[in-house]
C-alpha cells in the first residue's frame, strides 16, 4: 500500500516534488503480523501542506475515506 502511495506523492502531479516525507509513528509486532503506523507529509504546489495518517502491514481487507471538497479546499487554499 504505502509504495503505491509513494508512486502518488512522488509523481509531481498533485503535490510539489521534493517535499514527500514518510515519518514513522510506531511498528507494531505480535508473532508473524508487523503494522507501522506512518505519517505521510507534502506540500501542495501552492505551499499549504498536506498530512495523513496510515497504517501498512499484513491487511486482509483495507478501505480509505476520501473527502475530495476538504482535499481541493486545502490544496487551492
Amino acid at each position: 500500500m504505502l509504495g503505491r502511495l509513494e508512486r502518488i506523492f512522488t509523481s509531481g502531479r498533485y503535490y510539489q516534488l521534493g517535499t514527500f516525507r514518510w515519518n514513522v509513528l510506531e511498528i507494531i509486532a505480535q508473532g508473524d503480523s508487523t503494522a507501522a503506523r506512518v505519517t505521510a507529509n507534502a506540500e501542495f504546489p501552492n505551499g499549504n501542506p498536506y498530512e495523513n495518517v496510515y497504517l501498512d502491514g499484513k491487511l486482509c481487507y483495507m478501505l480509505e475515506l476520501f473527502d475530495p471538497t476538504h482535499w481541493s479546499n486545502q490544496r487551492e487554499a
